[in-house]
């Protein structure tokens, strides 16, 4: 009763005070604080939703005319502080929406350690991009009964809509030896973090004056080694953001190295469908929040496509890029243009290539849009194809209610033909009090292919169809927290055979004060379209499968996870109905409070026809050293052993360390190594490759 009181009373507003003394960001409560409008009451959302904290927590707003500043005093009187580089800390996070938009916002995380963290969340907080690097400062003190946290975010760094005094706000803190997580605004633990349920920064009237130019040079020296081969190579590349107003920014490379630092992890694939892998190059993630898709099925723009690796080890190699991005509280608009060089492996080609992408969302009422995406691929020979992707993508965005509808148009022009067709999928999900319901379907037209533009791993001419309903309950006290049981319907169809129907049945149970279990079966009969032999043929069969998963924590020091699942299916790899077993682990282990140990190692063992035919294994561990919030460095470790039809192998070895270094906001130093091995006839690993690179990417920030 209390809780309900104090929600039907508070209004969630906070002034956003200004301040002509400059301020110190050193965790140094100073008397010039002490003028800022605060927020302070703050309510549960685990382990009891809806109880007050059992911490005070204090946070101060202030701004100037070019920067917002923030401190936080987060007291812990009734529990130790955990300040830890390499462990689960203490962390407070703040969240702003500088357009109202009630669906983007801006993560600023700090940790009890002082270091950082920022992402962006997107649509409603339905996703969130780890991969946002913004400009911005904080730092950090611990006392015996508090920590605090001062931060600095200069209002260049972020986009904003000029003339709007109010900003979305929400705030959450983490403590870690209560496991408690609290929020200004309270949030509904089965639906998670909404944007649209932020409350509201006021009077904030940002003054930035200068260009708001970023110059981005990067550095780069590599040397390579294959074989009995081996060069240097310097590279020198240059990006440019420009921001032209707080809603409007242009961005321009020319020449950028887009090598990957962090080398993408091996993957056995047995599926029919290509492996997806997230981006992860400067450029492209620039406005990301617009360009990008939730990684489904079906995508119009895989941004991964330009500038591709080609089969043999060959990059694509992009030799000019430029992005506008404009922002509005009703509307947003981003163009891409790039153009690839000709490049030639042993196996694949790709000739000059002219990249152009559009994508404009188009806000609904408060939370709700559309948004058209099209992606263009125009090689520079006369007589190589036109390739064209579109999307048209609603969604609608209630409290307890997601819906979406996508239309998507793949075009390709031959020289003497063309070839065009359509998919069309639409989804509801409805996270009831105590009710959970999904609805999806999905139709493939039979010449249907995005691939040259997108990513598309659907079967051409399928239809897939889903109903699931069952009770959804979050207990406010006891052991449960949580408790999921649903019962779902699935249908699928590939083209000219029968409907395949499958029933599944999922338990989620989430407990206090920490752990996690998760058990899913799946019985169905399957009519598909397999490839046997070097042909397509029709087939018919019978699958199963049963899977669990129980994750936790002990202490700050130690995360794990455990899962197990047994499934009967056809495998596309191995041409054949086939059993296997998976069963995998992870830890993440905070030896001291700098060093830190994750592996996350697993197995699967397959059986043809009740023989054994195959075991993989993947080992991935990783030693984690952290000097300061700043400054860390990793040392990988990546094993595949496979045993296949009596004969047993290690493909590879690969092996190398990853040091980087935040200089200053968004200036990082990396220095990094790869070693490749590989395994010979006569059983020995010898060197097949060594890649060594120091990498400078400085800001300069005008």
């Amino acid at each position: 009763m209390l809780y309900i009181c104090m929600i039907l009373l508070a209004s969630y507003t906070v002034e956003a005070r200004y301040t002509s003394e400059a301020l110190n960001i050193d965790g140094f409560i100073e008397e010039a604080w002490y003028a800022a409008d605060t927020v302070k009451h703050f309510v549960q959302s685990f382990p009891y939703p809806d109880s007050f904290a059992t911490e005070s927590t204090y946070v101060f707003i202030l701004y100037d005319d070019a920067n917002l500043y923030i401190a936080c005093m987060c007291f812990s009187e009734g529990t130790p502080i955990e300040a830890s580089l390499s462990k689960t800390e203490d962390y407070i996070t703040v969240y702003i929406d500088p357009f109202l938009s009630r669906t983007n916002a801006y993560k600023f995380g700090v940790y009890a350690s002082g270091m950082k963290d920022d992402a962006m969340l997107l649509d409603d907080g339905k996703r969130i991009d780890y991969t946002w690097d913004g400009v911005w400062y904080a730092k950090t003190k611990v006392y015996p009964t508090m920590w605090v946290a001062e931060v600095r975010i200069p209002f260049k760094a972020i986009r904003y809509k000029r003339g709007l005094t109010e900003w979305g706000l929400n705030i959450n803190r983490y403590i870690v030896n209560k496991n408690e997580r609290i929020w200004w605004v309270p949030i509904d633990p089965k639906i998670g973090v909404r944007v649209s349920e932020f409350g509201i920064l006021e009077n904030i009237k940002p003054k930035v004056k200068g260009w708001q130019l970023e110059l981005y040079p990067i550095g780069v020296m590599r040397t390579d080694s294959y074989e009995d081969t081996s060069y240097i190579k310097p590279i020198v590349g240059l990006n440019m953001n420009w921001r032209l107003s707080p809603q409007v920014s242009l961005s321009l490379t020319y020449k950028p190295d887009f090598a990957e630092i962090e080398s993408d992890p091996f993957s056995l694939n047995l599926s029919r469908f290509e492996t997806y892998f997230r981006e992860r190059r400067p450029f492209f993630l620039e406005g990301k929040d617009i360009f990008d898709e939730p990684h489904r099925s079906i995508r119009a723009f895989y941004s991964r496509r330009i500038g591709r690796r080609l089969y043999g080890g060959v990059d694509v190699p992009i030799m000019f890029g430029g992005k506008l991005i404009c922002k509005e509280s009703a509307w947003n608009l981003g163009l891409l243009y790039a153009f690839t060089e000709q490049a030639v492996s042993q196996y694949d080609q790709e000739p000059q290539t002219h990249w152009c992408v559009i994508r404009y969302i188009h806000k609904l009422g408060s939370t709700s849009d559309i948004a058209y995406c099209g992606a263009i691929k125009k090689p520079t020979a006369i007589d190589v194809r036109f390739n064209y992707g579109s999307s048209l993508i609603y969604t609608l965005r209630r409290r307890y209610t997601y819906f979406r509808s996508e239309l998507y148009h793949a075009y390709h022009k031959y020289v003497d033909s063309t070839v065009s067709d359509v998919a069309f999928m639409a989804s509801m999900d409805m996270n009831l009090p105590n009710w959970y319901l999904r609805v999806y379907f999905r139709y493939v037209g039979e010449d249907f292919d995005l691939s040259p533009t997108g990513r598309s791993a659907v079967v051409p001419g399928s239809f897939n169809g889903e109903f699931t309903i069952g009770p959804s309950k979050i207990y406010r006290t006891g052991k449960i927290f949580r408790l999921q049981v649903l019962d779902g319907i699935i249908i699928y169809k590939d083209p000219g055979l029968p409907y395949s129907i499958g029933n599944t049945v999922m338990l989620n149970l989430s407990f206090r004060p920490y752990g996690r279990l998760a058990a899913y079966t799946f019985m169905g009969k399957n009519y598909y379209t397999v490839y046997v032999d070097g042909e397509f043929r029709d087939t018919s069969y019978w699958s199963w499968d049963a899977a669990i998963v129980y994750t936790s924590r002990v202490g700050p020091q130690l995360s794990y996870g455990v899962s197990a699942s047994y499934v009967h299916s056809w495998v596309w790899g191995f041409q054949s109905i086939a059993d296997y077993i998976a069963l995998s682990t992870s830890f993440v282990y905070g030896v001291s409070d700098f060093l830190s140990i994750s592996v996350a190692p697993y197995c699967k063992v397959y059986w043809v026809d009740h023989r054994l035919h195959m075991i993989y294994a993947y080992l991935r561990p990783s030693f984690n050293l952290n000097f300061t919030p700043t400054l860390s460095l990793s040392v990988i470790f990546e094993l595949a052993p496979i045993y296949e039809e009596g004969s047993y192998s290690i493909p590879s070895i690969n092996a190398g360390y990853f040091l980087s270094w935040e200089i200053a906001p968004k200036s990082w130093l990396y220095v990094v190594t790869n070693e490749l091995y590989e395994r010979t006839e006569k059983g020995m690993f010898n060197p097949l490759s060594h890649v060594s690179a120091i990498k400078l990417k400085w800001l300069y920030l005008f």
